[in-house]
């Protein structure tokens, strides 16, 4: 029984299918010349620069704008917020284009610290950093000395 050449594209179509569910879209995967071949390569992994400072001061009042950058690895990527130590926090932070920001500290948050990890994925794999934000311990304003006491005025008595 003769196999028809529609059988063959078929199976064709079904391994490129996979191939791009496994690997992502890759450039130039496909060479044509007596045959068809793949040339299939995952994606690098990306790798995250690592900050030069690892703690963050984060002024009450100030919203905080963290950046990451990628040290290599192909695009695109994927940024990720993997884990927040305050769970109240959590929901107001973003990560976009490599940039941590969305929580302005509240005077409530005075004295406090938390523990950010951020990753980056591709389709050829992930990496992730930890950075420590702390909000300074804001000192409250402490009246030590009452100056000496307010004397009326009389109409055209200053000067």
């Amino acid at each position: 029984m003769a196999t028809s050449t529609s059988e063959p594209i078929k199976e064709l179509g079904e391994v490129l299918d996979a191939a791009l569910n496994t690997f992502g879209p890759v450039p130039s995967w496909v060479r044509l010349r007596d045959e068809v071949s793949l040339n299939l390569h995952p994606p690098r992994p990306p790798v995250i620069e690592s900050p030069a400072v690892r703690s963050v001061t984060a002024p009450v009042g100030e919203e905080i704008r963290v950046p990451f950058r990628i040290l290599s690895g192909d695009k695109p990527v994927r940024w990720l917020i993997e884990s927040v130590s305050s769970e109240a926090v959590a929901s107001q932070l973003r990560l976009t284009g490599g940039l941590l920001s969305g929580w302005t500290p509240k005077i409530e948050h005075s004295g406090t610290s938390m523990q950010v990890v951020v990753a980056v994925e591709n389709h050829g794999g992930r990496d992730s950093t930890e950075i420590r934000i702390s909000v300074p311990e804001i000192e409250p304003l402490v009246v030590t000395e009452i100056g000496p006491s307010l004397q009326p005025v009389e109409a055209g008595g200053i000067g």
